[in-house]
């Protein structure tokens, strides 16, 4: 078969060679098109109106046609390619419109060879992708090293926003206890962590506002906090935050038995940041004379606090 190629602009073209179609970047050889056959149900079709990407048709589609892409001439299989593709460039380099795994490699070799859109819409998707918080789109750019084409501002900007959805979706695995997304979603909150303090911090303030024990076991159990910076974790239990106070207020109201904290209340890296002021903080409440000695043992609190007010604490636990 002669090859055929089509033309998309100066830098992105399609070749038609040896029955394979082949994409080419500023006239280098890219990679090769794979071919995914959607059959999408008519019947069904109501149920992908509020779907944002390409990557959750395919997730959510009949793929029982697959098997029978053999049976489709290349060349049609080209022209539907190259169709795919111009409707990609013609509408500013969408990477919703392409699979993930193509979009974004394409669109940094573009970047990458001087296509002045491609540049100025790359930090873009980027962007777009993680105020979205599809936990496995972020994990593929984090993977990917897409996060390093953001400066640490842009990228605290994007996790700092009301409108980004990466926190509470993780939040949301985790109170799931959904096992098959919770090692997903771990690795990516590990990754990303950092970058999340003001996602925590309107977190917490709900939790404190509302009284959500089970939240607030989240926070301890997974120890959300120890991928924070030392002076972020300062932050959080000074005041106004009042972190280990206001933990304390809600905690103590619950019989021992039914408090759901598994290792002790405070991680080793909260320990290590907050030092002494934690004894200090305990000191403060245990003479405001509101906390139970039970609690401070179940939550491994009685560590921090010498032996006479250990015992004030168990005198107050008895009058």
């Amino acid at each position: 078969m002669r090859n055929k190629e089509f033309k998309i602009n100066e830098f992105l073209s399609l070749v038609l060679k040896w029955d394979k179609t082949l994409i080419y970047v500023n006239g280098n050889k890219f990679r090769q098109c794979k071919y995914v056959l959607l059959n999408i149900p008519v019947n069904d079709i109501d149920q992908y109106a509020f779907i944002n990407s390409i990557d959750e048709v395919i997730d959510n589609l009949d793929h029982s046609l697959e098997e029978y892409t053999e049976l489709i001439p290349p060349e049609t299989k080209f022209w539907a390619h190259c169709s795919n593709l111009q409707a990609w460039a013609e509408n500013d380099y969408n990477t919703d419109l392409l699979v993930l795994t193509l979009s974004f490699p394409l669109l940094k070799e573009l970047t990458n060879a001087g296509d002045s859109k491609a540049k100025r819409v790359f930090k873009e998707e980027i962007g777009k992708r993680l105020m979205r918080g599809e936990l496995s789109s972020i994990g593929y750019l984090i993977d990917g090293g897409y996060l390093r084409f953001l400066t640490c501002e842009e990228i605290v900007s994007i996790f700092s926003s009301d409108n980004c959805l990466v926190f509470d979706n993780i939040f949301k695995i985790y109170q799931k206890d959904d096992l098959d997304q919770f090692s997903l979603a771990s690795s990516i909150f590990r990754d990303i962590g950092k970058y999340l303090f003001s996602s925590i911090e309107r977190k917490l303030q709900h939790i404190f506002n509302t009284g959500n024990v089970e939240d607030l076991y989240i926070f301890f159990n997974y120890h959300m906090f120890d991928f924070l910076t030392d002076e972020e974790i300062s932050m959080l239990f000074d005041s106004p935050m009042d972190l280990l106070e206001r933990s304390l207020n809600i905690l103590n109201n619950i019989d021992c038995e039914n408090i759901k904290i598994e290792e002790g209340l405070l991680s080793e890296k909260i320990d290590n940041v907050l030092g002494e002021k934690i004894q200090e903080r305990l000191l403060k409440l245990i003479y405001k004379k509101n906390m139970k000695y039970d609690v401070f043992f179940y939550l491994d609190l009685l560590k921090y606090l010498k032996n006479d007010d250990t015992d004030y604490l168990n005198y107050l636990e008895n009058i």
